[in-house]
């Protein structure tokens, strides 16, 4: 089986591109509005992808996928509730900044209770 890591660099950056991109506009068609947890998954996806950590990113779209009833993880939130919005993330996947690369410290670190799982690279 073909494994994601061995995929030529363009091929990985491109799934992950239409990855993140597939899951804000899921984000946009909901019935409600993101929760904090969905947009610091996505925000935290659009930093890794940036920084050429496609697998990272993947992952943490993975994990923002979840809806709240599978949700074992309780998340670290890199952003203060409140400024994140749609607007602002298509924004920041749109039009990199060297501000929010730089305003990110720890990236999609999930923990679970008795379980330290960080989707962090090694």
């Amino acid at each position: 089986m073909l494994r994601f890591a061995t995929l030529d660099v363009d091929v990985q950056r491109n799934i992950t591109r239409f990855t993140i991109e597939r899951f804000l506009q899921e984000l946009a068609e909901q019935l409600g509005a993101p929760d904090q947890w969905q947009m610091d998954a996505a925000n935290s996806a659009i930093i890794a992808y940036q920084r050429g950590e496609f697998d990272h990113a993947l992952r943490c779209i993975s994990v923002g996928e979840k809806p709240p009833h599978q949700r074992l993880f309780s998340a670290t939130f890199n952003v203060e509730v409140g400024k994140l919005s749609l607007r602002s993330l298509w924004s920041n996947f749109l039009y990199p900044s060297s501000d929010s690369l730089a305003a990110s410290g720890s990236l999609c670190s999930f923990t679970s209770p008795g379980t330290s799982t960080d989707v962090h690279p090694k």
